[in-house]
């Protein structure tokens, strides 16, 4: 799963965040490659929130570590913020879709949910086909909507004298959805490569992730070898990719994780290989 997908209440306000957002500037235009990770956002946002201020307790444990800095778990935090901000950036960044065409999607939208319940109460009359009833649910996206009133345009077009003498729905409701339906459905079509301002946000999306990743892997690190004796690291820093895998699986991004930050034990040294026996009596000897 790609980490844009965001889940979280903070995706329902886009200021949320942006204090953190704004202060990675410079780390941010900093990074000139970027290395996408994917991980669930959202639970890497609630892992880090609720398990970096229980690190704090290190602190002087993480001072006997010259090369870790100590303010990366509470960094972690500011740049799982900043990384949810910019999902939502993204999600709202706009599209490269004209006037009409964001016109005709409003206007799907708008009236699917009205072609929707009238075809299922004449259905239920039987004043249309039985298969109304049976079609599956149609999503909630735009792009599910369109598409599911091309459906009904098409079942009330063949049965337009039904609908319009037994519902709401008249013919110029019938040919204004057509029209939308003819419009909207190229414009998802053609929408396959993302417009400037969706390239930018999705940069500076990762960019964050990239932050938060190395933070947190960083802090991963520093505990593993503060906790080698007992073996609890994961109980104090899980993996931002441990809600990948099937009930709690690891995945083999999360293994080769673990793999790069246990502690090597030193190489036990190579014996010299012994000396092969040679018959003395071996006629080819000299």
């Amino acid at each position: 799963m790609d980490n844009k997908a965001v889940s979280s209440p903070a995706s329902q306000d886009s200021t949320l965040g942006q204090t953190e957002f704004d202060a990675t500037a410079a780390e941010r235009a900093a990074i000139d490659e970027v290395v996408p990770h994917y991980f669930d956002l959202a639970a890497a946002f609630e892992l880090v929130n609720s398990k970096a201020p229980q690190l704090a307790q290190f602190d002087q444990a993480f001072d006997a570590l010259p090369k870790f800095d100590k303010t990366l778990p509470r960094r972690a935090v500011t740049y799982a913020h900043a990384a949810l901000h910019a999902a939502v950036l993204e999600q709202f960044a706009p599209a490269n879709l004209t006037d009409a065409e964001t016109a005709a999607i409003a206007t799907c939208v708008e009236l699917y949910p009205k072609f929707a319940s009238t075809a299922q109460l004449l259905a239920a009359e039987k004043l249309l086909p039985a298969t109304v009833l049976a079609a599956p649910p149609v999503g909630t996206s735009h792009r599910d909507r369109a598409h599911g009133l091309h459906r009904l345009v098409f079942i009330f077009r063949e049965h337009e004298s039904a609908v319009v003498n037994n519902s709401i729905i008249k013919s110029e409701t019938i040919e204004i959805a057509a029209k939308a339906v003819a419009i909207a459905l190229p414009a998802f079509s053609d929408r396959t490569q993302p417009s400037e301002a969706q390239r930018a946000a999705q940069r500076e999306r990762q960019k964050c992730v990239m932050l938060l990743f190395h933070a947190w892997n960083q802090t991963r690190r520093a505990v593993s070898w503060l906790r080698w004796e007992e073996q609890d690291a994961d109980q104090w820093a899980p993996s931002l990719y441990a809600q990948r895998g099937p009930r709690g699986e690891k995945t083999k991004a999360d293994e080769r994780e673990d793999t790069d930050r246990k502690p090597v034990e030193p190489a036990k040294p190579v014996q010299p290989a012994p000396k092969p026996l040679v018959p003395q009596d071996d006629p080819f000897i000299r």
